[in-house]
């Protein structure tokens, strides 16, 4: 784990380097030691980063309070992404998560009322699973007011606790195992190791992927009507653009850091133009 300053350093290099007024901190979790997540936002704002950029982070729910939520706000994060991965108590528990939905709950509204933006990732499909959990995962997307939800399909990573027990089940052939298709965030083909069949899993994938959508659209337009109206036109127009106009809606969410909708874009712009 790098020190506090020489992420300080790294920052202020970026800025002097490269036009940028957005930096992401890609960790699986920025809040593994608080206090060093606090010495950077105090580190950001004695040097005046926090003036030049404005940036967002990952973490888990069980490493916020307020008190560190309003500091990041101070130094100008404007984003926290949160795996919750599902809505179900019994299912966080399959995935070991060591996190329940009530503390999922509280940190997401602790978010908010720090005045920050709230992201969420969710997974679908982990072995175990079934269609009323599902359900429950996105009754509960539904009901925290969150700005941008990820989705994915369960991909047991080759050496993981679960890759192991459906290996030792017969469920995975080490030799079929595809390299370039094991990042979760992808609703693709693929096995089902959820408690249903492959049809309904194709099924309720569908469904998640869909309302995900819905709930990314509406609060992309409500967030960037007043602001960026000819984005929210182009992208949700009744007409189709042509695949220049994805490519610039793209470009422009990059920027404005919308990963759910940049994602989708790709997808979108990757159907116009495939033969």
């Amino acid at each position: 784990m790098h020190g506090v300053e020489y992420v300080l350093d790294l920052c202020e290099l970026l800025i002097k380097t490269y036009p940028v007024d957005t930096l992401a901190f890609w960790d699986d979790t920025m809040g593994t030691k608080r206090d060093r997540l606090m010495k950077i936002c105090e580190g950001m704002l004695k040097r005046g980063i926090s003036k030049k950029i404005k940036w967002y982070a990952a973490l888990r729910a069980d490493q916020v309070d307020l008190e560190l939520l309003r500091t990041m706000k101070q130094a100008n994060c404007f984003n926290v992404a949160f795996g919750i991965e599902s809505g179900s108590d019994r299912v966080l528990k399959l995935l070991r998560k060591g996190i329940s939905v009530e503390q999922n709950r509280a940190a997401c509204a602790q978010v908010k009322e720090a005045g920050l933006a709230l992201g969420v990732s969710i997974i679908v499909g982990t072995p175990g699973e079934t269609l009323d959990d599902v359900r429950q995962t996105l009754d509960f997307c539904r009901g925290i007011d969150c700005d941008s939800i990820g989705c994915g399909r369960f991909r047991p990573l080759p050496g993981s606790p679960s890759y192991k027990e459906l290996k030792a089940q017969g469920l995975i052939n080490p030799s079929d195992v595809d390299w370039r298709t094991l990042g979760n965030f992808s609703l693709d083909e693929g096995p089902c190791y959820a408690d249903m069949s492959a049809k309904a899993f194709r099924a309720v994938m569908k469904e998640v992927r869909d309302e995900c959508w819905h709930m990314n659209r509406k609060k992309f337009i409500q967030n960037n009507t007043a602001s960026h109206p000819e984005i929210v036109e182009l992208y949700y127009g009744r007409k189709r653009p042509p695949p220049s106009g994805y490519l610039r809606v793209v470009k422009e969410c990059v920027r404005l850091v919308t990963p759910p909708i940049v994602a989708d874009g790709i997808w979108r712009l990757r159907k116009v133009l495939r033969p």
